[in-house]
């Protein structure tokens, strides 16, 4: 009876959802669309969009969490405030989402971890190829400024994105992550040792890096931040929050 219960629960109990479920990341993606914009010289750390609670695209209206905007905003600003529209006119600066895939590739997101635990899914990071062979369908470029604050197809595992933030923090260099730190024997000795493994090494521009870090600090201790009030006092840390994507309502409803 235990065992039923545990199986048919829909909360799926006996999945270890940090590797083998993947999820719309939201916003926490955002630093993928700063990274692509910086590194393929779409922006740098002195463009400045302005923000008004909207980016009109063809007939499609996409609009900022924030209903009156943010006014103008540059990369930092933006993901301290978390500014969707900053990252809609990123991406539309981009070649293609080929762009954003491939720095998402680079720092870990749509692969395995490698972590030695069963059962880990690689995650989702569209791209245009993608789309034609899963779906038989061209790209559509408004996809792109969705993909961009880590909505539409992008699907991510919570290592995945653990992962990808600790290769921002130190420039660009993916390691394999453990779970068992060593092994030693009854009596002390030590019998195995998990050392540091790079996967992969794309090391960002110092611009870049800073950037990132700068806006990331800014979200947990400047005011504006989205996560200032989860500041702790006597702790320096740094951050990024994200929301669910929410469908079926109205913008006033989400507002």
């Amino acid at each position: 009876a235990l065992w039923s219960q545990l199986v048919n629960n829909e909360r799926r109990p006996l999945r270890d959802k940090t590797i083998q479920d993947h999820y719309p990341p939201g916003s926490v993606f955002k630093i993928i669309t700063a990274v692509a914009g910086m590194e393929e010289g779409a922006i740098d750390d002195r463009t400045v969009f302005n923000c008004t609670g909207k980016l009109q695209v063809g007939s499609r209206a996409f609009h900022c969490w924030k209903k009156g905007g943010h006014g103008n905003v540059n990369v930092r600003e933006a993901i301290t405030k978390s500014c969707d529209v900053f990252f809609y006119k990123t991406a539309q600066r981009l070649k293609s989402v080929d762009d954003i895939a491939k720095w998402a590739f680079f720092l870990g997101l749509g692969r395995r971890t490698g972590i030695p635990l069963p059962r880990e899914v690689p995650g989702l990071i569209p791209t245009e190829e993608w789309k034609q062979k899963r779906l038989n369908q061209q790209w559509n470029p408004g996809e792109t400024l969705s993909v961009a604050i880590g909505q539409g197809y992008v699907l991510t595992t919570i290592l995945q994105l653990a992962n990808t933030y600790a290769s921002i923090a130190n420039g660009g260099t993916q390691y394999r992550p453990y779970f068992v730190k060593r092994i030693e024997s009854i009596d002390g000795q030590m019998i195995s040792e998990s050392k540091p493994e790079v996967l992969d090494q794309h090391r960002l521009k110092p611009a870049t890096a800073k950037a990132i870090r700068d806006g990331l600090y800014e979200v947990v201790n400047d005011p504006n931040g989205t996560a200032f009030a989860q500041r702790l006092p006597g702790m320096d840390f740094v951050g990024k929050t994200g929301t669910a994507q929410v469908i079926n309502l109205t913008k006033d409803r989400v507002y």
